[in-house]
């Protein structure tokens, strides 16, 4: 089968991976969240496991990213950059589904800030820490 997404943005044995990258203050960060639970953040190339994921939470976790981004391909923002942006992608592989999503921040798109504030709140009742807490 060939596949959409490539295993460098989705590793195997994980379902989403989100990279943020600011060329222009030189800041790379990102999320991984595996099969097994485990939600691994990078910073520049170092990753740090945030928190593990029960079972419900992973399941939560699954679906929300289902509901914002199983559709979605590769779309246009729906709102114009700002001047100084960064660059993030979105990438899933679950359930027969997979795609990538991209584009450039500022703005968050509605669907991504809504899938944001859901696996926030499964980290933090992991015992992870909040996704900007040191900003």
């Amino acid at each position: 089968m060939d596949s959409r997404v490539s295993d460098l943005l989705v590793p195997s044995g994980a379902y989403l991976a989100w990279r943020y990258n600011d060329a222009r203050h030189r800041v790379q960060r990102g999320r991984i969240y595996w099969d097994d639970g485990r939600v691994e953040s990078i910073e520049d190339y170092r990753r740090e496991e945030v928190c593990r994921l029960d079972p419900d939470q992973k399941n939560a976790a699954r679906a929300a990213v289902l509901a914002a981004l199983g559709s979605r391909a590769d779309p246009s923002p729906d709102q114009p950059s700002a001047y100084d942006t960064a660059s993030v992608v979105y990438a899933w592989r679950l359930n027969g589904h997979e795609g990538q999503f991209g584009y450039d921040y500022p703005p968050e798109p509605p669907a991504i800030a809504t899938l944001e504030a859901r696996l926030t709140e499964l980290e933090e009742a992991s015992g992870g820490w909040p996704l900007l807490a040191d900003e």
